[in-house]
Order: C-alpha cells, then sequence, then structure tokens
C-alpha cells in the first residue's frame, strides 16, 4: 500500500504493509503546504513511542512552522556569523528552515539517574526514527538532517537547550515534491552475521 494524502488517517495507519517502511526514503524536496494538525497529531505520538530505557522520556520537540521557521532562522544565523560565515553561507543558513512547512528539533532532556546518558540519547535518536516513519505513513515526507547545527552549542543556546543535552536531528517535514524511490532491496547478507550458523 503506496501513501495516501493525509486523510481518514486512523483509517489509514491500521493497513500498512512492510513494503511502506521499505519504500520510506528522504526527501530533499517539498510543497509548501502546512502540514495538517491531524497528522502532527500522529506524528509526536509515534515520536514517545520508541525504545525507551527506564521510561524516562529523555526528549524534547521543538516545533517551528510558519513564521515561527525564522527563530531556527536566526540560530543558523548567529552560528554561521560566529563561525566567520560569509554572506552566502549567512544566507544558505537563513534559507534552510523555509525548505519545509514543518521542522521538529529533537533533543535529549538529560535525567540524572543510574541510566546512562549514551542510553538517553539512543532514545532520543529512536524518536527520531519513529518520527521519519511516521510521517511516511500518513502520507508526508521528510529528512533527518544533523550537520553542524546540531553540534552547534550557539544553536543549543539559542532554541534554549540545556548545555549538557544534545540536539539529534533536525526533521524537515511536509508533502513531497520529488518523485518517491522504490522500495529498497539491500542485499541482507552484506550485514547480517549469524554465529550460531557459522558454528555448525
Amino acid at each position: 500500500m503506496s501513501p495516501a494524502t493525509p486523510i481518514g488517517l486512523m483509517a489509514l495507519m491500521k493497513f500498512f504493509t512492510m513494503d511502506d517502511i521499505f519504500r520510506r526514503h528522504s526527501c530533499k524536496e517539498f510543497h509548501d503546504i502546512p502540514v495538517t494538525q491531524e497528522a502532527l497529531d500522529m506524528i509526536l505520538r509515534a515520536a514517545t513511542s520508541g525504545n525507551d530505557h527506564g521510561h524516562l522520556r529523555p526528549w524534547e520537540f521543538r516545533l517551528f512552522t510558519g513564521p515561527g521557521r525564522g527563530q531556527l532562522a536566526d540560530a543558523f544565523v548567529r552560528h554561521a556569523v560566529a563561525n566567520g560565515g560569509d554572506s552566502r553561507q549567512c544566507e544558505k543558513a537563513r534559507n534552510a528552515p523555509f525548505r519545509a512547512p514543518l521542522i521538529i528539533c529533537v533533543s535529549t532532556m538529560r535525567r540524572e539517574c543510574n541510566i546512562p546518558f549514551r542510553d538517553q540519547i539512543f532514545s532520543a535518536a529512536a524518536s527520531c526514527q519513529l518520527i521519519t516513519l511516521a510521517v511516511h505513513l500518513v502520507g508526508l515526507a521528510a529528512i533527518w538532517k544533523t550537520g553542524v547545527w546540531a553540534t552547534s552549542g550557539i544553536v543549543r543556546e539559542s532554541l534554549g537547550i540545556g548545555s549538557d543535552d544534545e540536539i539529534v536531528g533536525f526533521i524537515y517535514i511536509g508533502t513531497r515534491a520529488e518523485p518517491e524511490g522504490a522500495a529498497r532491496d539491500f542485499p541482507i547478507d552484506r550485514v547480517f552475521f549469524n554465529p550460531s550458523q557459522t558454528a555448525r
């Protein structure tokens, strides 16, 4: 079943198949069509359903839509200026958040406990993966981006993220404006190793 327009999402979500997972691809070009509240609710519900050692919920989600994307643009530009960016790099930083109608910044919310922060980062990363999958299943498209803005202390500070936390990714979401890729067909024997079979 191919993803459909986000209408009747609860019905759509009941009938997805493994092929829907295999067909998920990142998207670089989006139409400037707002994401519906119904779709967003489903996406955020999926985001909080990932593997979570200790049930800590060690994550935060910051949503940037419409004019609000300007706050993210300002953070990116601050980073570019502080790092000696020229006018071209600053313009690229300012335009980046407007590539998609919705950007979700996923960051950790460090919990001081006996569960390693490493595991907490993994939980936040699991949220990112579930966001991209849920986006696909409701008929939209996404790309999970990291890079210098995700590791920038200036960007973290600008967005109100603690200095001891991590930005795990910026997920750009919207309606796909480029051809959808075919189902993935990667030979599993390249990455799969079963010691029990080798020992026979």
